[in-house]
């Protein structure tokens, strides 16, 4: 991408996303281990840090590897404002139920009750 003429298109949005969440999620590990060695590893971050990073990156490298191929393998173009729309949709509903789903573990509650 460096020095390149980027073109922000739905494989290429997917792409950048996957950069910038695997960075987040990395970082992630840092708040883990931390949190581990202050003895309050047991319910801060260890699923969501999974579900960020592993869960996010197949289905954005599955969405990318289906905008990018199909219309080479098919002959038949996608809908670029279509992908567009499920990029952000997707984007955001990812976030959204992630975001919820980690913020009772942040107050205080266990992992496994």
């Amino acid at each position: 991408m460096w020095g390149g003429k980027i073109e922000f298109k739905t494989p290429m949005l997917f792409c950048i996303a996957f950069l910038f969440q695997f960075l987040a999620a990395g970082l992630t590990g840092i708040l883990l281990s931390v949190a581990l060695s202050i003895g309050t590893g047991k319910f801060i971050f260890r699923g969501r840090a999974f579900s960020l990073r592993d869960r996010w990156r197949h289905s954005l490298q599955s969405f990318w590897a289906f905008y990018y191929w199909f219309p080479k393998m098919s002959g038949r173009c996608t809908v670029e404002k279509l992908g567009q729309l499920h990029f952000w949709l997707f984007l955001i509903g990812f976030h959204l139920t992630y975001r919820l789903h980690a913020c009772p573990r942040l107050l205080g509650m266990p992992r496994r009750i």
